[in-house]
């Protein structure tokens, strides 16, 4: 029985970078067919972008709502939400193609130090169809809504996911109010301003089958018909010019990623909008490591990092709520 939200085999198509392998649609050439490559290609792709990103909550088992047109989940339930616990709630946002396999090390972290998880599984269609990554976005942007104020919130977005969160922020313009509770934001391998030779690099490192050029061709098609750049120029100037001033922000990157282009001029840029601002930010750079890898290559350090940005912003955020508390009543008056 699949858990709610979880889209199974169909959500599993692509992960940039090869950021934590396995499962997932397999490409592979038919030597026997000239079009081959391109057979393999549309293998990848199409079931990919049908798929929907619906969250899951860890922990959870439920049964999937099943009908004849029914390809994925299509109700998901809350429980972490109906209880006034206080307990803090992560939501992570994936990489490109990542399954729930490979987000169990991080929701395992995060369980081991108090906290109920969400998660949200992004893919292809989410990376490179605008509408799709705010379809995503307004998925996100409902479940913090449906946080209770007295739960803080942390976002852990990965590659990808960080331009969905860029929606997010977008959409929580002039709304801050509203989303006190969010204590803190992770960055892991972005935000970085996404071009059509990023996308095609990831793609072709997880399916080398498909040559470089026809994931070019592929890219650039797709970022002209959907006016990408344009769309996603959105999302980028909302997390360098619009994230909340008061929830610090941890980004974790590696100076070799090999998807990013000049990487730490890309997201050097968001942190100094960011402090300029007036906001915390924190980072750790690692010199050698994995887009999207780190804590495989590097765990002692990762979750010292991720466990101390933790702990800060929940000491920060629990004298805000405290001071919050005591001023409404006088504020009722």
């Amino acid at each position: 029985m699949a858990r709610p939200g979880f889209i199974g085999n169909l959500g599993k198509g692509f992960g940039i970078g090869g950021g934590g392998g396995g499962g997932g649609v397999r490409c592979g050439r038919n030597n026997n067919n000239r079009w081959g490559e391109f057979e393999g290609f549309s293998k990848a792709l199409i079931p990919s972008v049908v798929a929907s990103g619906r969250p899951s909550f860890d922990g959870y088992v439920g049964e999937d709502v099943v009908g004849e047109r029914t390809a994925f989940v299509t109700q998901y339930n809350s429980p972490a939400f109906v209880n006034n616990s206080g307990r803090p709630v992560v939501v992570i946002l994936s990489w490109m193609g990542a399954n729930r396999k490979n987000i169990e090390k991080y929701t395992e972290f995060y369980r081991e130090r108090g906290c109920d998880v969400y998660f949200f599984l992004n893919n292809v269609g989410h990376a490179i169809i605008p509408i799709e990554s705010r379809r995503q976005a307004h998925r996100v942007m409902e479940t913090l809504s449906s946080i209770p104020q007295n739960r803080p919130v942390f976002v852990h977005a990965f590659s990808i996911g960080t331009g969905v969160y860029g929606y997010v922020v977008d959409m929580m313009r002039n709304k801050e109010e509203q989303f006190k509770h969010v204590a803190g934001v992770i960055y892991d391998s972005g935000p970085a301003m996404i071009f059509p030779s990023d996308v095609a690099k990831g793609l072709h490192l997880v399916c080398p089958t498909i040559s470089k050029k026809v994931w070019s061709v592929f890219a650039k098609a797709f970022f002209t018909v959907t006016q990408a750049r344009k769309n996603f120029r959105v999302a980028e100037d909302a997390l360098a010019e619009s994230q909340l001033a008061h929830a610090p922000q941890l980004y974790v990157y590696s100076k070799d990623d090999t998807i990013i282009d000049e990487v730490h001029t890309s997201i050097g840029h968001f942190i100094d909008q960011n402090r300029r601002r007036g906001i915390e930010c924190f980072s750790k750079v690692f010199e050698k490591s994995k887009h999207v890898m780190h804590l495989r290559y590097h765990p002692d350090e990762y979750m010292e990092n991720l466990g101390g940005f933790l702990q800060r912003c929940l000491e920060r955020h629990d004298r805000s709520f405290i001071a919050g508390e005591q001023s409404a009543p006088a504020a009722a008056h």
